[in-house]
């Protein structure tokens, strides 16, 4: 009876100590866990890119958009750069509740290259933290399809860590790149790869309406912001640059000249053009039909055919931000040209009816204001 009560008290401390051990684990790794795992969780937030795209990812993640690289700062600038580092419009880091980052999504240079393998080896390698430069050996590099989604999906290891990284393009054929960062160890980064391939799957390009080429709209002047809204509304996903001010000989005009008109539109490759005119108030009155009254015209070319032939025609001078541009004058008047590069996609400010210090404030005002 003696023996039979002792072996009772013993399976008694075995099993307090069995739960006791259970509650330390669980408090020292089932509730990182929770923190970090949320592949399954419904509890999700939408990110919304200004690049024409969002998804889905977990709410413990905090996004953290640090903008241009300096690659990209000094291009703008007109300045040269090593090559060393790929020039990136923007880069977000997706933060935990220590403020770790997870992964990054950047936004590169447009593009057109389709979504190969050969393509990621050849042009795409230095994009993310996936860069063949520095990685242990050879990745594996897989196209990979996913609710009408085309993406390059490579696996590597980089100083002996596991890494994965996405590529993606939006509709104006910028490089989007989804990429890990280091785990701290293989749970992580299976967790992390599970919660991106989750986000993959609710990624979304943002809906627009072409507007076909010569489809124009034209509007009495009030100020340019009605203008840039519909752009942005209407297939173009590169920043838009209108100015804010215009000179008084534009806005403060006599009875007997009218007053000033847009014409603008957005051709189906996401390209825009906003024409400046003088008119009357009569019904129907034709911006397009008003070439002998035209004002200037801004223009953005975000296709892929490189810098067009006149660009760097005409007198250097140094813009907002200080980008690079290059003066020009045309016709008898004469009429002012500006052009200038910002973001990798080239403007146009041509045949404007202003000084050359005006129209210089007129494009700093653009660049200020760039949307």
């Amino acid at each position: 009876m003696k023996n039979q009560k002792t072996f009772l008290i013993l399976i008694g401390v075995i099993i307090v100590i069995l739960g006791l051990a259970g509650y330390l684990l669980y408090q020292q790794y089932g509730k990182t866990s929770n923190q970090t795992d949320n592949s399954q969780s419904s509890n999700w937030n939408t990110y919304s890119d200004q690049y024409g795209f969002s998804f889905d990812y977990p709410s413990s993640l905090k996004p953290d958009n640090q903008g241009e690289n300096e690659a990209q700062k000094q291009l703008d600038a007109g300045q040269q750069i090593s090559g060393t580092v790929t020039p990136s419009y923007e880069t977000v880091y997706f933060r935990d509740s220590t403020n770790k980052a997870k992964f990054q999504v950047d936004v590169f240079h447009v593009t057109d290259k389709t979504l190969t393998v050969n393509n990621y080896q050849s042009y795409f390698y230095t994009s993310g933290t996936c860069d063949l430069r520095y990685l242990d050996a050879k990745p594996s590099v897989t196209v990979m399809q996913q609710n009408n989604l085309s993406f390059v999906q490579v696996d590597a290891t980089v100083g002996g860590q596991p890494r994965s990284c996405f590529y993606l393009k939006n509709n104006v054929n910028n490089l989007i790149a989804i990429s890990m960062l280091a785990p701290d160890n293989q749970s992580d980064y299976n967790n992390t790869k599970q919660i991106i391939q989750r986000m993959l799957s609710t990624f979304k390009f943002a809906t627009t309406t072409n507007v076909p080429l010569g489809g124009f709209h034209c509007n009495a002047y009030t100020n340019f912001s009605d203008v840039a809204n519909y752009l942005k509304k209407n297939n173009v996903q590169i920043p838009v640059l209108l100015p804010t001010q215009l000179p008084e000989s534009y806005t403060n005009l006599p009875p007997s000249a009218g007053r000033l008109y847009l014409s603008y539109g957005v051709s189906d490759i996401g390209d825009y053009s906003v024409a400046m005119s003088l008119g009357f108030n009569v019904p129907n009155y034709d911006c397009q039909a008003a070439d002998s009254n035209a004002m200037g015209v801004f223009m953005a070319n975000g296709s892929t055919l490189g810098i067009p032939q006149y660009f760097e025609d005409g007198e250097k001078i140094t813009l907002a931000r200080g980008i690079q541009g290059y003066y020009s004058e045309t016709g008898r008047n004469p009429d002012a040209n500006i052009n200038w590069m910002y973001k990798g996609i080239y403007y146009q400010a041509i045949s404007l009816h202003m000084s050359k210090a005006e129209a210089i404030t007129t494009v700093n005002s653009a660049i200020n204001n760039a949307q």
